[in-house]
């Protein structure tokens, strides 16, 4: 069941880290929607460590960043 258009939110998030390539939460969303709906753990892992590298206390980031590498190892 499709609860969002998943390309225009992608699209968006991509187009606010082109404005402000420092917006934490337009990386952090991105790195969600790529693992969790489209199974691109590579990408959310990288998303993630941009997060982090922006704002090293970032929670969100620190809390998902181990469940997106067991995935990958899955």
């Amino acid at each position: 069941e499709d609860k969002g258009d998943l390309a225009g939110a992608e699209a968006a998030y991509l187009k606010a880290i082109e404005i402000d390539p420092h917006y934490v939460n337009a990386h952090a969303n991105l790195a969600i929607l790529l693992g969790w709906k489209r199974g691109d753990w590579a990408g959310a892992e990288k998303e993630f460590l941009r997060v982090l590298e922006i704002d090293p206390a970032h929670a969100q980031a620190k809390q998902y960043l181990p469940v997106v590498r067991e995935n990958m190892r899955k």
